[in-house]
């Protein structure tokens, strides 16, 4: 068993597998990083190495499997504590048991304080890994008593590479567009209208840049015909300045698309990120889309 089926992390891959052969395995560790980016995949394949894949000391700590009474999305303070009470008890084959907390960034503050019970005085027998997308919604105490290991965005290459090698029909945009999430990437290769979506969007900024007839009021129009898909939208733009801040820092990125100069494109990511607050706050949408595109076409 071994990560090689795994896409990306190599710095991960190799301090996990430094762990285990140092022989300095900790009670507690935080998988932590973006969303769709593998910590789950990570966490699975570790515990499996870990209990020499004996499957029977592997559990997740879930609602459904502890509190099946609780219908929440969080964690709740019920499935902690039942399942806390089992992490005492010694492992069916393996040396350790191993129990996953998929999803860490759910996890309510009760929840955490019943977890802490258990750093405070780890099982001799057991591993915890929380898995989470935001390490600061972690209590503190929390974070001290575990050790994070960090994950960041997977490269274009890698993304390309899962896509290609699971036979999904992809492009250099969509590998753009999936801002280092493998998840992100696949979701735009199964759909269609979405993906035809940011390459209409992509299409437009272009022609805003290089002054293309009325690309302005054609992209109003745009916006104010995919109300619904603002979102998807307004990432789409964000994606599309950040490639240009790239290629000024990087000279050996590659762009998929014409962009303008990355001094333009940072103040315009400000410019986006500003509306994107305004449309949650439910301020006229007609008017701020209409000032964002403005502001893009100066």
């Amino acid at each position: 068993m071994s990560f090689e089926k795994l896409y990306g992390h190599n710095k991960v891959k190799q301090q996990l597998e430094d762990i285990l052969n140092s022989g300095t395995l900790s009670h507690a560790y935080i998988f932590s990083g973006p969303k769709g980016v593998g910590k789950y995949d990570f966490a699975k394949e570790w515990a499996n190495m870990i209990t020499d894949g004996h499957a029977a000391d592997i559990k997740e700590v879930t609602n459904e499997n502890y509190a099946p009474d609780k219908k929440t999305v969080s964690l709740s303070v019920d499935a902690v504590r039942n399942a806390t009470a089992d992490m005492y008890l010694k492992p069916f084959i393996a040396d350790k048991s191993v129990y996953i907390i998929p999803k860490g960034t759910t996890m309510s503050i009760p929840a955490q304080n019943a977890l802490l019970k258990t750093f405070e005085e780890p099982p001799r027998y057991c591993v915890i890994i929380i898995v989470t997308d935001n390490y600061e919604e972690l209590l503190p105490t929390i974070r001290s008593r575990a050790v994070n290991i960090r994950f960041g965005k997977l490269t274009e290459q890698e993304i390309s590479g899962y896509l290609k090698d699971k036979g999904y029909k992809y492009s250099d945009v969509i590998t753009a567009l999936a801002d280092g999430s493998m998840n992100k990437a696949v979701t735009l290769c199964e759909n269609e209208e979405t993906l035809d979506l940011c390459e209409k969007t992509l299409g437009m900024l272009s022609d805003l840049f290089y002054k293309n007839g009325d690309a302005k009021y054609r992209l109003i129009n745009f916006l104010q015909q995919n109300k619904d898909n603002i979102n998807v939208i307004l990432d789409t733009f964000i994606v599309f300045f950040q490639q240009s801040v790239l290629q000024l820092c990087e000279k050996n990125v590659t762009i998929p698309f014409r962009v303008p100069d990355g001094k333009t494109s940072a103040r315009l990511i400000g410019h986006i990120e500003r509306c994107q607050k305004a449309l949650k706050s439910n301020v006229n949408y007609n008017m701020a889309i209409s000032e964002l595109v403005l502001e893009l076409a100066q």
